[in-house]
């Protein structure tokens, strides 16, 4: 994605198709919307893996990430659209089952 947004910026090429969060470093090029492309949804997803070293902390990272009024909030700054995540809570009230 960023290798057409360079070419663009160096008119290496008149217009190309990139991520509105990839555009949005990129505050010299003007974006052109194209209805049939605004449905898609790129979703981001974070998980942490059964054999990870600190499974702990791993899983407080991907909170944290996803927490509305943290991770989200860094996401939005970069352009991306955020959904409805949780508070962000150091220590979760309830518990979490692991995916097999």
């Amino acid at each position: 994605m960023t290798e057409v947004a360079n070419d663009v910026k160096l008119g290496a090429a008149d217009a190309g198709i990139v991520f509105d969060a990839v555009l949005s470093t990129y505050p010299e090029l003007e974006a052109v919307f194209v209805p049939e492309l605004d449905a898609g949804v790129a979703h981001i997803s974070v998980g942490v893996v059964a054999r990870s070293s600190q499974p702990a902390r791993a899983l407080h990272l991907a909170r944290y990430l996803a927490a509305r009024d943290r991770g989200q909030e860094d996401y939005a700054r970069m352009g991306f659209t955020v959904g409805q995540g949780d508070l962000w809570a150091d220590e979760p009230k309830g518990t979490v089952q692991p995916v097999h």
